[in-house]
């Protein structure tokens, strides 16, 4: 029986008493040293069932966060409802300030990229590279800001071809048996398909698409938040129904 350690100024845990236990880096180490040690105490167990599986490097709020602030969730909700429902009501002033915008963050995205470049390591070749893709979001940026309406004929182009592309990837993907769910899988790249012909056969009057698709997701965006303040502040009084049952 190993003794109880009397050198340091706290009292030694006892996980750390057991003669094959060594300090584990992860959890994936701790998993295999309870393997190795099937004699450990369920107290050390405990302790290693409480770790979590994934460390979020961005906080999540919890329940009683969103409980206490319920009527900011609604409030955004129906914010993005309403702008929502405006966007869907005037789809080509929705689709200009959307492709507005981005063409504005362009702009900010080739500063950054030829920032980027400059300031990091890296050969000659690599920064020259990285500015002048820099450059190019740039002046594609700037001239989508200053004619929006061929703007959004430029990005539902490129939507048209991403949606092909997307759709040929999920089509491919299905016939080959890479991927679950084969048959829903191809049915989403046929339709994929299908809308990228629709958009591009139908320029410019399919532009006001993009227009479409935000106000679209905006009010899911909305609804979404609307649900979720609205049962973070019905939360308390089910859990003291259920109790009191």
């Amino acid at each position: 029986m190993l003794g109880r350690y009397t050198t340091g100024p706290r009292p030694v845990a006892d996980h750390i008493r057991d003669p094959a236990w060594s300090p584990p880096r992860s959890r994936g180490s701790i998993v295999s040293q309870l393997r190795l040690c099937p004699q450990r105490s369920e107290a050390s167990q405990a302790r290693v069932r409480e770790i979590p599986l994934v460390t979020m490097v961005v906080p999540t709020p919890g329940e009683a966060q969103i409980r206490a602030r319920w009527k900011l969730y609604v409030g955004f909700g129906f914010v993005f409802v309403i702008l929502g429902i405006v966007a869907l009501g005037n789809l080509v002033s929705a689709t200009l300030v959307t492709t507005a915008i981005i063409g504005f963050v362009l702009v900010i995205a080739g500063f950054v990229q030829v920032a980027g470049a400059l300031t990091t390591g890296g050969g000659m070749g690599r920064v020259i590279l990285g500015g002048l893709l820099g450059v190019l979001y740039v002046i594609v940026g700037v001239d989508i800001m200053a004619d929006p309406t061929r703007g959004a004929i430029t990005l539902t182009v490129v939507i048209s071809v991403m949606l092909v592309f997307g759709g040929l990837l999920r089509i491919v993907g299905a016939v080959l048996g890479q991927t679950g769910h084969r048959v829903v899988n191809a049915i989403v790249g046929v339709i994929s398909i299908l809308l990228a012909g629709w958009l591009f056969s139908g320029i410019p009057t399919t532009g006001v698409a993009i227009g479409l698709f935000v106000g679209l997701e905006l009010v899911m965006a909305g609804v979404t938040w609307i649900f979720l303040g609205w049962t973070a502040r019905k939360a308390p009084a089910d859990a003291a129904t259920a109790a009191a049952a």
